[in-house]
């Protein structure tokens, strides 16, 4: 595969190009299987993780995880991580941990 990028800053154009590799399994890019796929592939992940609520989108998963306090909060994160990790290893499937963001927001609630 071959990448160009123009370089605005000097007006030069830089071309990549990758080597080939052997696709074991998976959709091309830009399928219309992909997004299809992927949704048939977690839609029963809801059912497999019970302390948090989740999202689904067509190519992503956001998962929502709350606690009293941010040690609870990092635990029920643990525990929802290994929920995840056992229900996608059943489908073969794994996270792709450098695409995975961790946001942790605490909100006080304090009664007046």
């Amino acid at each position: 595969m071959e990448i160009s990028h123009l370089n605005k800053k000097d007006n030069l154009q830089d071309k990549v190009q990758s080597l080939p590799k052997k696709i074991e399994h998976g959709v091309r890019q830009g399928s219309i299987l992909g997004p299809l796929l992927f949704l048939l592939y977690i839609n029963d992940l809801p059912s497999h993780i019970n302390e948090a609520k989740l999202v689904l989108c067509a190519d992503g998963t956001n998962i929502l995880v709350t606690g009293k306090n941010e040690e609870e909060l990092y635990s029920e994160i643990l525990v929802v991580t290994k929920q995840l990790d056992g229900c996608l290893c059943k489908n073969g499937l794994a996270v792709n941990y450098t695409k995975r963001l961790l946001c942790p927001s605490i909100i006080v609630n304090q009664l007046s």
